[in-house]
C-alpha cells in the first residue's frame, strides 16, 4: 500500500493564506497570482511522491525477502531435525541423552538464526521509516518555506500598490484657484470750494412813486429809503 500525505493543492493553500492575512481578493487582480509558487508546490510533491514510491518498494522487497528467508530457516530446521533423528534412530539413540542434547542445540541455533532474521527485518522497517518520515518532514518545511515566500510577494505587492497610490495622491495637480474679484473703489466726491461757488446777487427792484400825495412807498431806493 502506497504511503500517503497531505497533498493540499497549490490553490487552496493560496487562498488559505490570503484568508490568514485577512486580504480582499479583489485587492489582488493585478498580483495575478503566483505560477512560481504553484510549481514549486507541484514539484515538492511529486519529488516526495517519487521518494515514497521507491520506499514502498523497499518496504515490499524487505517483507517479501523476509518471508523468503524465514520459508528457508524453517525448511533447513526440519530437514536437520529429521537428519538428525535418522541418525540417532539408526545408532538406537532415539531416546537417549544425547539425542535431546543434540535437539537442544538444533532448536537453539533455530532460534538464533530466527531472532537475527527478525532483527534485520525490523532494522530495515525503522530505516524505511525514518526515510519516510524525511520525506513527509521535506514536504512540510519545504511548503513552508514557499508558503512564507508567497506571503512576502503579497505584501510586497500590496505595499507597492500602497506606494504608488500614495505617491499618485501627491503627484496629482493642485487645481487652481479662482481668480480674486476686481476691488472696485467708490468714486471719491470732491467738496466744493468757496471759490468754485458763482455768488448771484439779487437785483435790485426800483418802484416809482405812485400818484398819492404825501405818502412814500415802504421800498428802498438808490436815493434812500421813502418812508410810509
Amino acid at each position: 500500500m502506497a504511503t500517503t500525505f497531505d497533498q493540499t493543492s497549490p490553490d487552496k493553500l493560496r487562498a488559505a493564506i490570503i484568508a490568514r492575512l485577512g486580504i480582499d481578493p479583489t485587492k489582488l487582480t493585478a498580483f495575478g497570482g503566483n505560477p512560481t509558487f504553484d510549481a514549486q508546490i507541484t514539484s515538492l510533491y511529486q519529488d516526495a511522491l517519487n521518494k515514497m514510491a521507491g520506499y514502498d518498494t523497499q518496504s515490499a522487497r524487505l517483507g517479501q525477502d523476509y518471508e523468503q528467508n524465514l520459508s528457508n530457516l524453517n525448511r533447513q530446521r526440519d530437514l536437520s531435525s529429521a537428519n538428525l533423528m535418522g541418525t540417532l534412530a539408526n545408532r538406537g539413540l532415539s531416546y537417549s541423552g544425547a539425542a535431546l542434547t543434540q535437539q537442544a542445540a538444533q532448536a537453539e541455533d533455530y532460534g538464533q538464526r530466527l531472532q537475527q532474521l527478525n532483527q534485520t527485518k525490523n532494522r530495515g522497517m525503522e530505516d524505511l521509516g525514518a526515510a519516510q518520515n524525511n520525506v513527509l518532514y521535506g514536504v512540510l518545511s519545504g511548503r513552508g518555506t514557499y508558503e512564507g515566500q508567497y506571503t512576502q510577494n503579497l505584501q510586497d505587492f500590496l505595499n507597492q500598490q500602497a506606494q504608488a497610490a500614495a505617491a499618485q495622491q501627491i503627484n496629482q495637480p493642485i487645481p487652481a484657484a479662482a481668480a480674486p474679484r476686481p476691488v472696485v473703489k467708490a468714486p471719491t466726491i470732491k467738496k466744493p470750494t468757496v471759490s468754485s461757488v458763482t455768488r448771484k446777487v439779487a437785483p435790485q427792484i426800483t418802484v416809482k412813486a405812485s400818484g398819492r400825495t404825501g405818502g412814500q412807498t415802504g421800498f428802498k431806493t438808490p436815493g434812500g429809503v421813502v418812508g410810509f
